[in-house]
């Protein structure tokens, strides 16, 4: 009679009572089961009045001899879903390079111009175009598009003249979210943009008001945005959702109690969910991203501050800190430069041996999708890492060949952030985790 062991996937998280709350984070499905019947379980292979079978059709369990075969199979058939999906085209867009900010972190500071307008008309007809031509080839049900920039709020009638161009010339719905610095999104172009399609907007606020004021500077004076931001944010999440981003590293992660009692005491606790994820390796100010990476203090300081967030009653986005495979290996998905170059994702913009094709060219441009690392085949943080971001590699090594491995604190974040979400919300489903900026 075989014995039983945990999938990777499974998270444990006590439920008191002598109770365990089982979750799998690839499948998103929840038992309540209790200690003893477990231990019965991995120990027996079988337990009085049980039903392994069960809790191995739920994919929490697997007989031992075959957890190796099974991780392998997985992996591969969860990565190829995310890969070759064509529920829609996702796009990222840039929608202009000019930026009202200068944050000493940007990733996108090399391509930031301070004048140049919004991508032109007759580039947006070319754009809608090839969308079409991709929709004649694949069955997609809608295209998801990122407004992506510069900021692309940085001129909101300009904005809504894009959105509405881009509505009229394609043949499918277009559902727009945006990652905005805010300073613009006042109630009156929300809801401008809101009837254009828009569904989401995530908003940065890195730290209180004078340690915010200090990384998230107005181009022109270099005077402080806080107050201006969280005014927009109170003024329209409740007729959009808006999602509250924080950029963690070694210079505010001591803040960030202070920011949220800030934020619960004007009253936005359980009305806007919180993104919290490190500055990334590769960005302009290496004092921000070069002193954070995942491991040690740092590690620890980023699930303090989930769990900062969840007790001062705020939900997380429903996300790990990435998704893998990303939208670089994804075969419908595309980032979309201001003068129509296509890249495989955003990180690659101005990486010109990384275009694959144009939009006003008359092809319907296919993408070259490299397959997973091999020796991430089989690997438990396959969802959330796939080898790390090859954007990151190329910033850090200037080669898309080099693998981010760092298999022991990525599994501990997982199993951090997935234990703080089944503790701290009743509704959490869980599933295939989502992409972010």
């Amino acid at each position: 009679m075989s014995a039983y062991r945990f999938r990777a996937f499974t998270i444990q998280v006590p439920a008191g009572d002598s109770k365990v709350l089982l979750f799998n984070s690839v499948s998103g499905k929840k038992a309540l089961v209790s200690e003893a019947l477990l231990r019965r379980l991995q120990a027996e292979g079988s337990a009085a009045g049980s039903k392994p079978e069960r809790f191995v059709l739920d994919n929490f369990l697997v007989r031992t001899e075959d957890y190796a075969a099974d991780m392998k199979r997985i992996s591969e058939e969860s990565a190829r879903r995310a890969i070759e999906s064509t529920r829609e085209l996702s796009l990222y867009i840039v929608t202009t390079r000019e930026c009202n900010f200068r944050c000493p972190y940007c990733s996108m500071e090399d391509n930031i111009l301070d004048a140049g307008g919004y991508m032109k008309k007759g580039m947006v007809r070319s754009l809608a175009k090839w969308m079409n031509r991709r929709a004649a080839l694949y069955p997609y049900e809608r295209v998801l598009v990122s407004l992506y920039g510069g900021e692309p709020l940085y001129d909101p009638v300009e904005l809504a003249a894009l959105m509405k161009e881009l509505n009229d010339g394609v043949s499918l719905p277009v559902v727009y979210v945006a990652a905005s610095n805010g300073y613009n999104m006042d109630r009156e172009t929300v809801l401008r943009l809101k009837e254009l399609g828009l569904k989401q907007v995530q908003v940065t606020l890195d730290g209180p008001p004078e340690v915010h004021d200090k990384r998230r500077l107005l181009a022109n004076s270099g005077g402080g945005t806080f107050r201006r931001i969280l005014d927009n944010i109170k003024g329209v999440c409740d007729i959009l959702p808006v999602c509250v981003r924080v950029n963690v590293d070694s210079q505010n992660a001591g803040r960030l109690e202070e920011l949220f009692s800030l934020l619960k005491a004007e009253g936005l606790a359980g009305r806007v969910p919180v993104d919290a994820a490190p500055v990334q390796p590769g960005c302009s100010d290496n004092e921000h991203c070069g002193s954070f990476a995942l491991e040690g203090k740092a590690l620890k300081a980023l699930v303090d501050a989930w769990r900062i967030i969840h007790g001062k009653g705020f939900k997380m986005a429903k996300r790990v800190l990435s998704a893998a495979p990303c939208t670089f290996y994804a075969r419908h998905a595309f980032t979309i430069d201001l003068g129509g170059d296509i890249y495989p994702c955003p990180g690659m913009i101005g990486y010109k041996g990384q275009i694959c094709g144009r939009v006003d060219e008359e092809a319907a441009a296919g993408k070259r999708v490299p397959d997973v690392w091999e020796k991430c085949v089989g690997c438990e943080n396959i969802f959330s890492c796939a080898g790390g971001c090859r954007a990151v590699s190329m910033a850090v090594s200037g080669s898309l060949d080099r693998r981010n491995c760092d298999k022991k604190n990525t599994a501990e974040l997982i199993r951090s952030f997935y234990t703080l979400m089944l503790q701290h919300d009743d509704n959490f489903s869980g599933g295939s985790a989502g992409s972010g900026r």
